[in-house]
């Protein structure tokens, strides 16, 4: 299937590279770390629509 990119002009579907960009945030409390981030493909339109990330971390230590 053909398309006509604004940036990038004709070709076919699924053969531009994903420019996925990401805006998110991340950090740790104690041994619990986090991190939120929404990500979207605004240039080629070849990734997903819209991703929303949500992660937890815990890390474990060996006793002293």
């Amino acid at each position: 299937m053909g398309l006509t990119h604004r940036l990038f002009g004709p070709n076919t579907m699924f053969t531009l590279s994903q420019t996925n960009l990401k805006a998110g945030l991340k950090g740790h409390i104690g041994r619990l770390g986090r991190q939120v981030y929404v990500g979207e493909d605004i240039l080629t339109w070849e990734g997903v629509d819209i991703l929303f990330h949500i992660g937890v971390t815990w890390n474990f230590q060996a006793p002293s």
